[in-house]
């Protein structure tokens, strides 16, 4: 939280909280509990790198998209130290951008380039070597400056030269001549270069030929050459071919006789890789994807400068089991937050309104306060669904009944005229009667959005850590972030970008991007404004959720993300990616793969029609010389020692 927020409490004292309904100054407080938190683990394991200022240039050769047009951007400096440049769109001509103005403190970037008769005007910002802009487009004989609002398209861009500090890591997203789509990973450990390649769909067929993933060998990469060798379903290739800029080409011989061309582009630039890397380097990796994330899902993430609560309704749903100390009685609060946010155009404040549900345990509040859950719906589910014991998404009330603070949050969807481009449904949002309506985008009167729809959900949960931290004595070293598959996704995403939640627990959600692309899921995942495939992969968000403890739940039978004969195949080789982000993996990192379906996991016999008790951690995460592929279909588990419920208070049993 970078700027003072104010908390307007409605409707006198919230929930019997201690501290008075007036408004506080709880910026500070906050950020303080945050830090305070991890006094008592391992520093190691536990560090959260502070925002550096970032002092990386705007020269360099940026790879830009906007809609349907892909180009390179170069921007150098002459003699004299103006800045310089060009706009090639691919297979064409480049054009000579001209007005290039940067602001070095305020990381703002401008510039113009005329193409087939048009003036495209860019204004944008930049963090970390990724640009994101509003575009204007004027006809060339028009010589008006146009108007704010004129800027209605919108960019994206990454800088090649300020990325790419080292050869790897390196993924492409490929397709041979004959239709089949494959992503290619490289990097580099102790033994030298190393990789991986899967083939995820075909044209036509979807992802319904996924393949295992293969181990690349005889790798040899300089930045512009790459040879691999690679056996897959018992045929050996070789690939061989160049780089030219984001794009790959490869040649594919196979043992057999036969031959195909590769041709792709460079995916997930973000990358942390394949292997592991240093404490440091990965606190540093973090601190500037986080940062980079901000600025291209959620606006930068501005602080609200103010919150009004208002609560809406009181009652007590839940009273303790005499005959079972485990269980509490509750009360339950509902709840509207509205936030006050800065115009970024200069107009009156905007505000952005989220709906809650707040479950306080009975009884004394414990030593250092409440253990803490923000529960995250699924589609087609609301906040109240989470407390209500009959829903599929009933572990808000599960939680609350075992002595924790629970903070559920509403996870819906946009009107539909704010992502009719991407989907179609969810136009009354996901559960109405219960309060779930659609949210609206965060957007200046007059303009659309400049943030993500999933920048915008994650941003609603922060808020709630917020109000958990500053207003419900929630315990700091105790903020876990818990939801089902959608409500995974909020929860894996809560946990990438708040360093204040302590463990996640993403139940029915570690997909594959790519497959998932391609597999018929629902595309309220996706950018508008750019691909999150060019960034990121679910990977890279367990990467900055380490080292906090992560659990991963697959059901062995559930097919929502992939089509292969044992679906949680693409849980492990995403988890096997997650792993080396973890500095001392023990059981920091949890594949709970259970017998179950899409379902959320507790280890309870009670709540998992009989299941064995206890999270059932997955043996076999990684390839052995006697089991180098197999691994990822083997469903061999040993149940551990506690359940999902046990984990803030014993994530190291």
């Amino acid at each position: 939280m970078r700027h003072v927020r104010h908390w307007i409490i409605v409707a006198g004292l919230l929930f019997g909280c201690e501290q008075p309904a007036v408004t506080v100054d709880a910026g500070c407080a906050a950020e303080g509990a945050a830090c305070s938190a991890h006094a008592d683990e391992d520093p190691a394991a536990r560090a959260v790198t502070a925002p550096a200022v970032d002092v990386s240039g705007v020269a360099g050769e940026w790879y830009l998209a906007m809609g349907e047009l892909r180009a390179t951007v170069r921007l150098r400096r002459d003699a004299t130290g103006a800045l310089e440049g060009s706009l090639q769109p691919d297979n064409a001509d480049a054009t000579a951008l001209t007005h290039i103005a940067w602001n070095d403190t305020a990381r703002t970037l401008r510039f113009r380039a005329r193409r087939d008769g048009y003036v495209y005007w860019f204004d944008g910002r930049v963090i970390e070597g990724v640009f994101t802009a509003r575009v204007a487009t004027t006809l060339e004989s028009d010589t008006a400056t146009p108007a704010a609002t004129a800027y209605s398209r919108h960019a994206t861009a990454w800088n090649a030269t300020v990325i790419d500090t080292d050869l790897v890591p390196r993924v492409w997203d490929l397709r041979a001549d004959d239709g089949y789509h494959a992503r290619l990973r490289i990097d580099r450990d102790a033994r030298g270069l190393v990789g991986t390649f899967k083939v995820y769909a075909r044209d036509g067929l979807g992802a319904t030929v996924e393949e295992l993933e293969y181990d690349l060998k005889d790798v040899a990469w300089d930045g512009d050459s790459l040879t691999f060798s690679v056996t897959r379903a018992d045929t050996a290739w070789r690939f061989e071919g160049s780089a030219d800029g984001r794009t790959l080409a490869l040649a594919a011989t196979a043992q057999t006789g036969g031959a195909r061309t590769w041709t792709g582009a460079r995916a997930e630039v973000l990358s942390h890789g394949l292997v592991e890397r240093p404490v440091a380097t990965m606190n540093a990796w973090r601190t500037r994807v986080r940062a980079r994330l901000e600025l291209l899902t959620m606006a930068g993430d501005p602080a609200p400068t103010a919150t009004r609560v208002t609560v809406l309704s009181e009652r007590a749903l839940a009273t303790a089991n005499a005959s079972d100390a485990s269980q509490h009685g509750y009360a339950l609060s509902e709840l509207r937050l509205d936030h006050t946010l800065p115009d970024p155009h200069g107009g009156a404040d905007l505000t952005r309104t989220a709906h809650v549900y707040v479950a306080k345990p009975d009884g004394a509040m414990p030593a250092g306060g409440y253990p803490t859950v923000i529960a995250l719906n699924g589609h087609g589910g609301s906040a109240a669904q989470t407390m209500n014991p009959a829903s599929r998404y009933w572990y808000g009330d599960a939680y609350a009944r075992r002595g924790y603070l629970v903070v559920a949050v509403d996870v819906s969807h946009r009107p539909f005229d704010e992502r009719s481009d991407l989907y179609g449904d969810y136009n009354e949002g996901d559960d109405p009667p219960a309060g779930n309506g659609t949210h609206p985008a965060i957007a200046s009167p007059g303009f659309d959005t400049d943030w993500e729809e999933e920048g915008e959900r994650t941003w609603d949960a922060m808020r709630a850590v917020d109000l958990a931290l500053t207003r419900l004595n929630a315990r700091p070293s105790s903020v876990l972030a818990v939801g089902l598959s959608m409500g995974g996704e909020e929860a894996t995403n809560l946990g990438a970008f708040d360093p204040r939640i302590t463990g996640v627990i993403a139940a029915g959600y570690a997909p594959d991007y790519a497959v998932m692309r391609n597999h018929g899921n629902h595309p309220c995942w996706r950018w508008r404004y750019g691909d999150i495939e060019e960034f990121i992969d679910v990977s890279d968000l367990h990467a900055l959720v380490a080292p906090r403890p992560l659990v991963v739940e697959t059901g062995l039978v559930d097919p929502t993300f992939s089509f292969l004969a044992a679906p949680y195949a693409s849980d492990k080789q995403v988890l096997r990616r997650s792993r080396v982000a973890w500095p001392t993996e023990g059981r920091r990192v949890i594949h709970d793969l259970h017998p179950g379906a899409h379902v959320f996991h507790v280890g309870d016999p009670a709540l998992d029609g009989g299941d064995l008790r206890g999270l059932q951690y997955a043996l076999e995460v990684r390839p052995t010389a006697a089991n180098p592929v197999l691994w990822q279909t083997d469903s061999t588990t040993r149940a551990l020692r506690f359940t999902a419920f046990d984990l803030l208070l014993s994530p190291r049993n």
